[in-house]
């Protein structure tokens, strides 16, 4: 009797019944770890390999026909070892039945060894039967479009999907001389999430370089930096969905670092109100995306949610009026925007180029990704001030030392001063948000034993009795990840007028911030503390993102 009779028999017949249906089952805010530990502990197995070195120190493929037409059988999402473990998907381990029938059935066979199921990541399965099978990476039909993959792109999608799932806004692929580690950036922090060999590293940099990417700076070379963008096709909250990535190698030390930033370019824009700006705050915004001409420049390090604020901003524009926006690249889709690319490897594709260019096309609204340089900065100031509305983004660490960049990048003080250029200034970070299952009050014991004793005692000597402040728990719950559930704006805006040009004009940058405190200006910092007092974050990850001490000490 062959192995595919048998198995059909044996899942349309379980051999043993599995235990009865797991109401977490089809549970869609569950991750493949949360999936893969929960099935584990339903059919009493061991713990899930989740990386390559949860494997055997030396593991090998069982080198026997069966074991291939088993692989091949489940779409490769199982792989028998020669020492009788068998690495299952969590897909299969869900079936009902299966895991019992697998058994039974490689039990009957010759040749194999006592079989030890146990629980493994697809991505850590495929990856065994790349770098274990000496006939190398096989094909694998997989049903995303009727396109058949290798394993290798398999594991890519893998690990793009497995990101989504975490909220994970880049993946890290760290290539060092004995191993590579990937990580992904999930609320500000980077969270393990596999460990493979040197070579796995080498093999997938190839692939998103040399096969994946759809723009590339050149051939790919670990020795210099280098960019590319690439589409992968993934399965995403149960439909197939292309994911646009923007990649970025840098050679180190000992190796190298590949960077691949998710761009949610399919996603909708969301609301301004979601985002965390104040009432106030929101007031300026929605002012500020009605005008007809000036410039709206949204300042902020990199990851601190700009792109997702402007765009937000252009869905307020009245959709009467034509947009025109010039991104590298664009991230978010902006219904009823001309949305153009940047390759600054064609002079005629530049920022400054294509900028210059959106002139001649009869534009309302003109959104410019970056000021990066002088030449763009010299468009901004010429659109504004010749009737249209710019919204754009600059790298600094306040409102106010927007003028001082500007004034870096040959703007003069006394041009930055015309009261048809500059209108609203916004600098904004963005701060974890406590999860409310499990978040702490700061009179709480547990509160010391987590963060220290002396820690509680200074935020007690600042914050007072105040019942709204809560800490962080870093162990988390079963609705967060870490005590996190998203990340919130904290902002500062300056809405530009008359006495704030007079100051612009004179560069005096000092007696400007003293204007604005005196006038009742609310800075960043009041932002974020008023999150603070309300529960919403938690102090110290304020002080940590806002580099500042809570302390009633000067």
């Amino acid at each position: 009797m062959n192995i595919e009779r048998l198995l059909n028999m044996a899942v349309a017949k379980p051999v043993v019944a599995d235990p009865p249906a797991d109401p977490a089952r089809d549970n869609p805010a569950e991750s493949e770890e949360e999936r893969l530990v929960r099935l584990a502990r339903r059919h009493g197995l061991p713990k899930p390999a989740l990386k390559i070195s949860d494997l055997p120190e030396h593991p090998d493929v069982l080198d026997a026909p069966e074991a291939r037409r088993l692989t091949e059988f489940f779409d490769h999402r199982l792989a028998l070892l020669s020492d009788g473990t068998l690495l299952m998907a969590d897909s299969l381990l869900d079936e009902p039945g299966l895991t019992q029938s697998c058994r039974a059935v490689l039990n009957s066979m010759p040749d194999v060894p006592r079989i030890r199921m146990l629980p493994a990541r697809v991505s850590v399965i495929r990856m065994v039967l790349d770098l274990l099978d000496s006939g190398g990476a096989s094909v694998v039909a997989v049903d995303n479009g009727n396109r058949v993959v290798t394993n290798q792109q398999q594991t890519l999608q893998d690990i793009v999907e497995s990101a989504l799932v975490q909220d994970a806004s880049d993946i890290h692929i760290f290539v060092r001389r004995h191993q590579t580690r990937i990580s992904f950036r999930v609320f500000g922090s980077l969270v393990d999430y596999d460990v493979w060999t040197r070579s796995a590293g080498e093999e997938i940099t190839n692939l998103i370089f040399n096969d994946a990417s759809d723009t590339i700076t050149g051939n790919l070379n670990k020795n210099i930096p280098m960019d590319a963008s690439m589409n992968v096709l993934v399965r995403y909250q149960e439909q197939y969905t292309q994911v646009r990535c923007r990649i970025a190698l840098m050679p180190e030390l000992n190796g190298y670092n590949v960077t691949i930033r998710l761009l949610s370019s399919t996603e909708q824009v969301a609301l301004i109100e979601s985002l965390g700006f104040s009432e106030a705050h929101l007031k300026l915004l929605t002012r500020a995306a009605q005008l007809s001409h000036g410039t709206i420049i949204i300042a902020g390090p990199t990851g601190s949610g700009k792109t997702t604020t402007l765009a937000t901003l252009l869905a307020l524009v009245p959709q009467t009026l034509k947009i025109i926006t010039v991104e590298d690249p664009p991230e978010k889709l902006v219904p009823g925007a001309s949305q153009t690319p940047v390759n600054d490897n064609n002079e005629n594709l530049s920022f400054a180029h294509l900028s210059r260019a959106t002139l001649r096309h009869d534009p309302d609204v003109i959104m410019i990704g970056e000021v990066r340089d002088d030449a763009t900065a010299d468009v901004v100031v010429q659109a504004a001030t010749t009737g249209h509305l710019v919204l754009s983004t600059l790298h600094t660490n306040s409102a106010i030392s927007i003028v001082t960049r500007l004034i870096d990048l040959r703007v003069m003080s006394q041009r930055l001063a015309d009261p048809g250029l500059l209108k609203l200034l916004v600098f904004q970070r963005l701060i974890p948000v406590a999860c409310p299952g499990c978040r702490m009050n700061l009179g709480a014991p547990e509160a010391a034993d987590v963060h220290g004793a002396d820690v509680v005692d200074r935020l007690r000597e600042y914050f007072g009795d105040d019942p709204g402040v809560r800490l962080r728990n870093p162990a988390g719950c079963r609705s967060c990840r870490g005590g996190v559930v998203g990340r919130t704006v904290a902002a500062e805006l300056i809405w530009v007028d008359n006495a704030d040009r007079a100051y612009i004009q004179k560069a005096d940058i000092l007696h400007w911030q003293q204007h604005l405190q005196k006038g009742g200006w609310q800075s960043i910092e009041h932002h974020a503390e008023n999150k603070v007092r309300t529960g919403q974050v938690c102090p110290l990850d304020v002080e940590y993102v806002l580099n500042l001490l809570f302390s009633e000490e000067p």
